[in-house]
């Protein structure tokens, strides 16, 4: 009885930060309009801030659930989206659909998931080259791709007319720019897809955290199941970056504060860090739209801000 009150208490605790953060903004809105409506603010809140409250918060958890599992299956407190090279891969897709105007429903998402795609294909190929490679070499091969990709960034942006560099750069600061709910239908089946392989994959990744000869004494696959995680987490990351650009420094913050709370078992490690990356980049996106208002900061720039000095401490700490 207690668990389940307990589970009934924080899904609550969900759902009320979820509604806070839509009545929040430059001007606060009324708790009736949820069920008023029909006026100016129950447009505003129907057709903008609760979209885009929830938006963030499906973002914000496949960003940090795939930043725990890349920690798990590497064994490496740095491993995240973006030191792994997906990040930049899907970011260079979606960028390369927009500067060649290429719109169409789904045509950016389609786009960057080609990009990421791309991205885990080098960095496989790259570690399958190396004699006798570690996990480590697969990291620094992400961290190589990820200069590949950032240059061919830069070198997209260089061909663009002058509107559409600012529209490109704007885009790659990161930012949650939904309008309506249809938006988040392209999301639901990343983060569905991602939570049931995180769900099915718990106990095999609490094995690998305890070591490649015990895993394979316990019947699991090394090579098969880390190379399967990674592209299928890589793939559903790459839907999260197509919507809202490359928000960094999630995949890193929230699975070590989850771990704070439960250093072993992913089964509870995935649902925290899934509500704990949603609820702070809701968070992060209620107060981008609100400081400068009615002017807009990127929420990438935020996330940056409080992600460097935490990868640098974890950086030093190791």
């Amino acid at each position: 009885m207690k668990k389940k009150t307990l589970i009934l208490l924080l899904l609550s605790s969900v759902v009320f930060l979820l509604a806070f953060f839509a009545l929040a903004g430059g001007r606060f809105l009324s708790p009736a309009v949820f069920w008023t409506g029909g006026h100016e603010d129950g447009l505003l809140l129907w057709g903008l801030r609760l979209p885009r409250v929830l938006a963030a918060f499906l973002v914000g958890g496949i960003l940090a659930v795939g930043g725990l599992v890349f920690q798990s299956v590497f064994k490496n407190d740095l491993a995240s989206p973006f030191t792994l090279g997906i990040a930049s891969g899907a970011s260079c897709g979606a960028l390369l659909g927009l500067t060649l105007k290429i719109f169409f429903p789904g045509g950016t998402a389609l786009f960057a998931f080609v990009g990421a795609l791309l991205s885990v294909l080098l960095v496989l190929t790259v570690a399958s080259r190396v004699p006798h490679g570690a996990v480590s070499t697969i990291l620094l091969a992400g961290i190589a791709v990820n200069f590949f990709f950032g240059a061919v960034i830069l070198f997209l942006q260089y061909l663009s007319p002058a509107g559409d560099l600012s529209l490109s750069v704007r885009w790659m600061m990161g930012g949650i720019d939904v309008y309506g709910f249809h938006d988040l239908l392209i999301l639901l089946p990343f983060y569905a897809f991602l939570a049931l392989i995180a769900l099915f994959f718990a106990r095999h990744m609490d094995i690998l955290r305890l070591g490649e000869e015990l895993a394979l004494g316990k019947g699991v696959h090394v090579k098969r199941t880390r190379h399967f995680l990674f592209i299928a987490v890589s793939l559903c990351i790459a839907g999260a970056v197509s919507l809202a650009g490359p928000i960094g420094f999630i995949g890193i913050i929230i699975p070590h504060v989850a771990k704070l709370f439960f250093p072993w078992g992913h089964r509870r490690l995935f649902f925290l860090t899934l509500a704990g990356g949603g609820l702070f980049l809701a968070f992060a996106d209620t107060l981008a739209r609100t400081i400068f208002y009615p002017a807009e900061l990127p929420v990438g720039i935020l996330t940056a801000a409080a992600g460097v000095p935490f990868f640098l401490f974890k950086l030093i700490k190791r």
